[in-house]
Formats: C-alpha cells, sequence, structure tokens
C-alpha cells in the first residue's frame, strides 16, 4: 500500500553531492517508496503521527542535526527537521527512512509491519464486536491462532470491560440456544410419544451438567487458558477524572446524542491505553466500532484495524517468497483454485439451512435442504491473509490461509401451506409446492498450506485441509403467496 505524501518540494534543499540536481519546482510532492519503516512521534500528544516523505537511504547518507538525507529517482535530497512539525527525531532501518509529523496515525498496512518488525507494538487486543461476528465461537480458527503468539514480542490483552461483556454476550447465547432446544426437544418427544430418554436427559447430554453461568465461564476460561491471554483489571487502571473529563469535553468514545452508554468502552479503552503507555509499547486494535476508531485515532500508543485475520497476516510476518507461492497457487490461474472450489462445495453441503417466511394466508412450513454451491466471487490476491506460518524445516513452511470470499449457494426449500379448522381443532393441508432460492453469504475461508522451496522451480503447495467459517444460515423469504400465479385461472375470474 502506498504512503501519501504530503511534503512539498519547498520543504527540501540539495545535498552539496559534487554534481548538482534540477530542484524540483516549487509545490511539487516528493514521491513515496512503498515501504514505510520508521515511525517518529511528535511532540503535541493532542496529535499523532502521519508519514509524510519516505525514501531509501542509501550509503553514505542519513540523519544529521539538521535532517535525514533521502535517495529517490537518481537524486539526493535533505529533508529539513526544522521545516516539519512537531519532529523529534528520526530514525533508519534496514535501508529505508520514513519521517513523520504529528496529524494522524498510521494505519496503512506497511507502516504497521514496519513497526512489527521495529518491535514497536507490543500487543494484540480485540474488541467486542469481533468476537461477536465469529458468533461467540470462541475455537474458530482465527481466534485459535492467536494461540500462535505465545513466545512472540506480541502477546494478547483483553480489557476487562471486554472480557465480562464477551463472557456475558456467550452466556446469553447460551440460554438462547437452550431454551430453543428445550421447546423443540419437548415437541419432538411429544409428537413421537417417547418416553425415554426425558427431555431433562437429552438436556443435560448437550450441556454435560453444566449451567448456563458455568457454561459461559468455562468457554471463556478455556479460549483465555489457551490464547495466553491476560485480562487487564481496568477499574484498577483507570481513574475516575480521566473518564469524566472524556465525557463532559465530548471527547471518543463520548459524543454528541451518546453518553451514559459508552462508559464501559472509555474505560476499556482507556485501560488499554495506559498499560501501552506504562510498557512504552503501541498495541495492535481489532475494532469496526467507529468510537473504538475514533479514539484510536487521538492515541499515540493504539494502531486500529478492523480485521482479525488481517491482524494476524501483519504479525506472522510470513516471509515474501512464502507469500507470493500462495498468492499464485490461490490465484486466478493457480493449481489451488480448483482444490478449493471442491472444498469449499463440500463445506456448503454441511452448512444447516433454517427458513423464515409468512404465507398470505393460513401458516406456513418450511423445510431447506443441503445448498448446492453455483459461484464463488473470489477475493483479491492482496486480501489472502497468512493468520499462522510455521517453518518445518529448510525450506518447508506451514501456513494457514484466510480468504475472505462471497458464495452464491442454491437451495432447495418445500413449502406446505395450512389453515385451522375451528372445528375439527386440527391443520388442514391446503397447497404445497417446491421452489430453489440463490443466497449470497459472505464467509471466510480457511486453508492449512504445506509450502515448498518457495521462490525456485521447484516450488509446490499442498493442501492439507480447509473449512468455512459458516455453519448455519436463515433464509428470509419475506410473504408468500399460498398458490403460485399459475394456479389462478385469469380468463375465469369475474
Amino acid at each position: 500500500m502506498r504512503v501519501e505524501s504530503s511534503l512539498t518540494a519547498t520543504n527540501c534543499r540539495e545535498l552539496n553531492s559534487g554534481s548538482r540536481q534540477k530542484q524540483p519546482n516549487n509545490g511539487e510532492r516528493l514521491p513515496t517508496s512503498s515501504v514505510a519503516t520508521v515511525v517518529s512521534r511528535g511532540t503535541d500528544k493532542s496529535k499523532l503521527n502521519r508519514i509524510i516523505a519516505t525514501g531509501m537511504v542509501r550509503a553514505g547518507l542519513g540523519m544529521d542535526a539538521e535532517g535525514v538525507s533521502i535517495y529517490y529517482n537518481g537524486n539526493e535530497r535533505k529533508v529539513l527537521l526544522s521545516s516539519l512539525p512537531y519532529i523529534r527525531s528520526v530514525q533508519t532501518m534496514n535501508g529505508t527512512c520514513s519521517l513523520v509529523d504529528g496529524e494522524m496515525p498510521i494505519v496503512d498496512e506497511e507502516g504497521l509491519r514496519a513497526l512489527l518488525d521495529a518491535e514497536k507494538i507490543g500487543a494484540l487486543t480485540l474488541d467486542t464486536s469481533i468476537f461477536d461476528e465469529k458468533k461467540l465461537q470462541l475455537t474458530s480458527n482465527p481466534l485459535q491462532a492467536i494461540a500462535g503468539l505465545k513466545g512472540k514480542p506480541v502477546s494478547f490483552i483483553l480489557s476487562g470491560t471486554v472480557a465480562q461483556e464477551v463472557r456475558g454476550h456467550v452466556e446469553a447465547a447460551a440460554r438462547e440456544a437452550l431454551q430453543g432446544a428445550r421447546r423443540e426437544i419437548g415437541k419432538a418427544l411429544f409428537a413421537f410419544g417417547t418416553e425415554k430418554p426425558t427431555r431433562d436427559e437429552l438436556i443435560d447430554q448437550v450441556t454435560g451438567g453444566l449451567s448456563i453461568s458455568e457454561t459461559a465461564e468455562k468457554r471463556f476460561g478455556d479460549f483465555v487458558t489457551n490464547t495466553g491471554c491476560e485480562v487487564l483489571d481496568d477499574t484498577a487502571l483507570v481513574d475516575v477524572a480521566t473518564l469524566f473529563g472524556a465525557y463532559f469535553g465530548q471527547r471518543p468514545p463520548f459524543g454528541p446524542g451518546k453518553k451514559k452508554s459508552e462508559f464501559p468502552d472509555a474505560l476499556g479503552l482507556n485501560s488499554l491505553e495506559k498499560t501501552a503507555l506504562t510498557r512504552g509499547i503501541s498495541i495492535l486494535v481489532v475494532s469496526k466500532d467507529s468510537d473504538w476508531t475514533a479514539f484510536c485515532k487521538d492515541s499515540e500508543v493504539l494502531y486500529v484495524v478492523p480485521e482479525i485475520e488481517k491482524a494476524l497476516d501483519l504479525i506472522s510476518k510470513a516471509p515474501l517468497g512464502v507469500r507470493n507461492a500462495i498468492r499464485t497457487w490461490a490465484g486466478e490461474n493457480g493449481d489451488g483454485r480448483e482444490q478449493i472450489y471442491s472444498t469449499i462445495e463440500r463445506s456448503v453441503e454441511r452448512v444447516t439451512f433454517s427458513v423464515n417466511g409468512q404465507a398470505t394466508h393460513g401458516e406456513l412450513e418450511a423445510m431447506a435442504w443441503a445448498g448446492k454451491l453455483t459461484d464463488v466471487d473470489w477475493c483479491d490476491d492482496q486480501d489472502i491473509d497468512v493468520i499462522e506460518i510455521e517453518h518445518v524445516e529448510q525450506d518447508h513452511f506451514r501456513a494457514t490461509i484466510s480468504l475472505p470470499l462471497r458464495l452464491t449457494i442454491e437451495v432447495p426449500i418445500e413449502l406446505n401451506f395450512s389453515i385451522w379448522d375451528s372445528i375439527d381443532r386440527e391443520s388442514v393441508d391446503i397447497s404445497g409446492r417446491s421452489i430453489e432460492v440463490e443466497e449470497e453469504i459472505d464467509v471466510r475461508a480457511t486453508f492449512t498450506l504445506d509450502v515448498y522451496d518457495a521462490g525456485t522451480e521447484d516450488e509446490a503447495v499442498d493442501c492439507d485441509d480447509g473449512d468455512i467459517d459458516v455453519s448455519y444460515h436463515e433464509i428470509d423469504l419475506g410473504e408468500v403467496d399460498v398458490f403460485e400465479h399459475d394456479d389462478y385461472d385469469y380468463d375465469d375470474r369475474e
């Protein structure tokens, strides 16, 4: 991803390098590199970092008291620190230099990779919405991939507020599911006249004898243990004055029209920021919440990305050769495209579909059968995320990849319409038919690959297994006519 440069030629002067180069026209912007590797903090703490110039540092060039010498388009230039607001110091690494002022956070992918390479980002965290987006499946591939951070420079932490919210959501989901299970099991036992096993015995098999609260505590506790998560004590880290200062000042996450409901977010975010400042690190925050994003933009130590898969891809630091081999294999003309399609096709057959709808008259019963994959809207190569990477031996790497895809699935549905006979006190069937509907579903497909000899003539990629993150989908038919239009004899109508 390219970084927009806002440094004009008026902020530069030529170096005395033997031969003078033509000075750029006034107002001309410096070209930028595709790599941004260095961050300099501003002295104005109310503002954030913005990359304003990037260039390759050549042998004999570097930083002095006046500024930084960079090389671009065959020219040597010096960017003067005196011309840049809020710059305190500049560093270089890996042959690339970036200058930063104090207006907005570095949120581009390459800038974040640079911070990770320099071990400036020391922790990963998620907000509650990410857990909800994954349907609270704490054993899903991306959430379990976080366990791979153990022993690495980037640890996994959660604010205590988020931890409590997630536990609460897991408990609420378990309660709703259990209520539904009791109702449907009771109907089935009554319909078949089954006395043994009883409903309670069947429910005990499902729950393992645990209460709803015990189930939520165990599931979340197992997640914390498996991922090595550190849960922060928010109330011990954040004082009341900080919260009320943001509240009355309408600073993020507070704002006009939404006040008291944002106190949990304010507590969690301030706890994360205090932790980062105390430990001298920055934190990679995964969130799609607009209030969290606004807070991170005003913070010097919190960097936000919207997808957990992208965050793990940044942290995994998969070698470029391995990444290119995977993109070639999974690309439009790659050997893996057909294999990916076949694996998704089998996964779709295991998806459970339920149907909601209302009959124009009487009652509707609808049953969906197994769906059939008919089309895949493939993602761009750069959207393939490597969420885990393991160097097995020599030129052998094992990688877990995640692809955002849109699937078109054809689902056959049986419709049955009935009316209630109040005299005989029973439902009477009046019509029925079969239909097929097309559903478009956004999924994340995850595959485990073995990559051999990346970047050589012997390059090979083997796919071990794969799956999609959707196992259940609801189809909404809306209002459904009892009779199809062909069932009506329009010529005979008065």
